[in-house]
Formats: C-alpha cells, sequence, structure tokens
C-alpha cells in the first residue's frame, strides 16, 4: 500500500493508507513519473507502521478492541475449489483512522 492524502467530500483531509490495488483508482489517471527529475513523485513505502499510540488505544478501548477483517483466500485454480496457501485474516491498515 501507499499512505496518501485524501479529501473527503466535505474537504476535511485525512492522511491514510491506501492498498497497492486500489492507487491507480485514487490517482485517477495522474501521471506517475515527474518529467523534469525522472522519478515517481510518489515516494516508496518503507512497509511500517506509524500510529499515535495514544488514540490507537482510545480506539481499540472505545470498539472493546474489534477491528474490522476479512477473509483473503489465495485460490491454486480458476474454479477457485482449491487454496494455493492457507487462509488467514487480515485487517486494512486505511480502517485504523476510520
Amino acid at each position: 500500500g501507499a499512505l496518501m492524502q485524501l479529501r473527503r467530500p466535505d474537504g476535511t483531509v485525512l492522511v491514510n493508507n491506501v492498498e497497492y490495488n486500489e492507487v491507480p483508482g485514487v490517482l485517477r489517471g495522474q501521471p506517475d513519473l515527474d518529467e523534469a527529475t525522472g522519478y515517481s513523485p510518489y515516494p516508496g513505502n518503507t512497509n511500517q507502521i506509524v500510529l499515535s499510540l495514544p488514540q490507537y488505544a482510545a480506539a481499540l478501548a472505545h470498539s472493546g478492541g474489534r477491528v474490522p477483517e476479512f477473509v483473503n483466500p489465495k485460490y491454486a485454480d480458476k474454479a477457485r475449489g482449491v487454496l494455493a496457501a492457507p487462509t488467514r485474516i487480515e485487517s486494512m491498515l486505511q480502517d485504523i483512522p476510520r
């Protein structure tokens, strides 16, 4: 994913993780190469989590420790009948500040 500054319809701003497969839709056709420098205007991901622990602890206390989860199976066949690997429960980082 990528940390991105997102603007809501009401004008408020949220810095949030956007999953790699959702980034093209968020960028909406913006160029991924700065012609003047030859580099991408979007810096690389260090793959680390940065949170305000007091705010995160308060959010966990409010939710009773529950976080949105989903199962993301990886299939070995097109019929989606055989798993390629054990399936795990995941949470999406962009759900943390919501």
